[in-house]
């Protein structure tokens, strides 16, 4: 009787109950967690809906959003508004108004409830582009998928529109519920899962021990199997034994550690194809570094300096200098859509084919014009591939710089003399890849002695820390007034080190070029 393994397994029953009990008090709990987290995000939301009851679109639209705001009668009225609100539920942490801006997902605070622990200052700005749930408060209400964390702290919240008198939203009420809220309600679940897994968990113990003698003399061979393919003998096969089920366990085994061993092989095919792959990108990485200009052109009266970084082995941005003659050079800086492989080779499918139409069209306009029409004919621009591009070309004797711009950021210049800086006019069209027959206006503007012209990608201004902050054009414009005065190798140089302190250890998530020329 004995032998056979449906004995044992009956022997075993308790155990395999108490597992089940666990797993299903488990599942219980967590469905339990979900639905109540269902339950305060319907709660929260119809609270937000209820609240705007408390307030008065024509008050809300008059507070004045500047300094000194909150000595404001009206900013002072909607303030009582929202705390009359807030103690209708100890639950809420803290409710608040917020109007659009011009911006594209940009908002600004009225008031707030709670500025003893969220002191948020009236007009404040608040960029919503990371919760969608905001912008589509100006339509209905809505509630946060799940508990965001912004500076103040971690909430779940929910809005609702303010409508005017013509049924226009014109600014969105919010409502707060604090995470540490929220655990504490779930504490009466997770008390109750604690005791009921506690008893499971004694009750497979005891199943177990007496289970055990029972199944591991039979369970030996098994372990004793293990054993030798843990220590690399993938070869080692289990004897049969007289025990039918059990026998069918060391047949399964034996199946595993045959699989297992052409498992390896196969895995160790795959080891070597990734370093053939690797080695390919490490070729890939190095020809895009040699496709970058190995030095910089001699230009009378002008410094000229660029650094280019990519994000990842390869990247899709590039930079470039276009000798014309020996009055005349281009200066190229481009970012194409994408990281990676794929936007490295549509940057040097472009590369090529810019220095091919630049060298018979004298004209920057036009030279991004028939660009533009070559690639974009081209199949990867049917993939949604294309790429911002900025093209200028500076006169030695005039001191003049004349570009075009297809989609790529503006040039920016420092003025030594009245210590300003100018963006210049982002003239120009889409970016080249998406469609032909573009026009690329040109632009000319005369720099002076001293004057410095930096040209960046995205990469470079928007880059973030670990709190989510770009580095932004500010910053950049911060460390040329502060180092005018150096070459542009040494203004490259502070540039990078003061990007490098800003991130700290955040990966970058797009490629970082910069050119600074300096009239001298």
């Amino acid at each position: 009787m004995f032998k056979s393994f449906k004995a044992r397994i009956t022997i075993t029953f308790f155990l395999a109950a108490s597992l089940i009990l666990v797993v299903s008090f488990t599942a219980l709990y967590l469905k339990a967690v979900r639905d109540q987290m269902e339950n305060i995000r319907s709660q929260l939301k119809m609270k937000a809906a209820l609240g705007v009851a408390f307030l008065q679109a024509e008050e809300v639209t008059q507070v004045p959003l500047e300094p000194g705001c909150q000595n404001d009668p009206l900013y002072q009225k909607v303030s009582g508004d929202l705390r009359k609100f807030t103690v209708t539920d100890k639950n809420i942490y803290d409710a608040y108004v917020m109007v659009p801006t011009p911006r594209h997902n940009a908002f600004r605070f009225v008031a707030n409830a709670n500025q003893q622990f969220s002191p948020v200052r009236c007009g404040e700005e608040y960029d919503a582009t990371p919760y969608p749930e905001i912008a589509e408060a100006l339509k209905y209400p809505s509630v946060d998928k799940k508990i965001t964390r912004d500076k103040w702290g971690s909430w779940l919240s929910a809005y609702a529109p303010i409508y005017a008198r013509d049924g226009h939203a014109v600014a969105i009420f919010g409502v707060d519920v604090a995470e540490k809220t929220i655990q504490e309600l779930r504490q009466v679940y997770l008390w109750r899962f604690l005791f009921v897994i506690t008893i499971a968990l004694a009750l497979a113990l005891f199943c177990g021990v007496m289970a055990s003698r029972w199944l591991v003399h039979p369970l030996n061979q098994v372990i004793a199997g293990m054993s030798r393919v843990s220590e690399g003998d993938f070869h080692y096969r289990v004897k049969p034994t007289d025990q039918i089920e059990f026998n069918q366990i060391v047949v399964i085994f034996n199946q595993m550690t045959k699989a297992l061993n052409d498992l390896l092989k196969e895995l160790a095919e795959k080891i070597r194809e990734k370093e053939r792959l690797t080695k390919e990108l490490e070729m890939a990485a190095d020809l895009q570094r040699k496709a970058l200009p190995e030095g910089y052109p001699t230009v009378a009266g002008l410094e000229i300096a660029a650094k280019s970084i990519p994000a990842k082995e390869v990247g899709g941005d590039y930079y470039d200098f276009i000798v014309r003659g020996a009055e005349r050079v281009g200066f190229v800086i481009a970012d194409a859509a994408g990281k990676g492989f794929p936007g490295s080779l549509f940057m040097t499918n472009t590369r090529s084919a810019f220095r091919v139409v630049s060298a018979n069209e004298h004209a920057v306009g036009r030279a991004l014009e028939r660009t533009n029409d070559f690639i974009s004919e081209n199949a990867a621009s049917a993939k949604g591939m294309f790429i911002t591009f900025l093209y200028a070309v500076y006169e030695m004797k005039t001191r003049q710089l004349t570009y075009s711009n297809a989609g790529h950021y503006p040039p920016i210049v420092y003025n030594c003399d009245s210590r300003t800086f100018k963006v210049l006019s982002a003239v120009g069209g889409l970016p080249m890849g998406i469609i032909s027959s573009q026009i690329y206006p040109e632009v000319t503007v005369s720099l002076a002695k001293g004057d410095i012209v930096l040209m960046y990608t995205d990469g470079l201004i928007e880059a973030m820390n670990s709190s989510r902050d770009m580095f932004g054009l500010s910053r950049l414009m911060k460390i040329v007034e502060a180092h005018f005065t150096s070459d542009t190798e040494t203004l490259i140089k502070k540039i990078e080190e003061s990007l490098k302190a800003f991130v700290g250890d955040e990966p970058p998530s797009d490629d970082r070029t910069l050119m600074v020329l300096k009239v001298r």
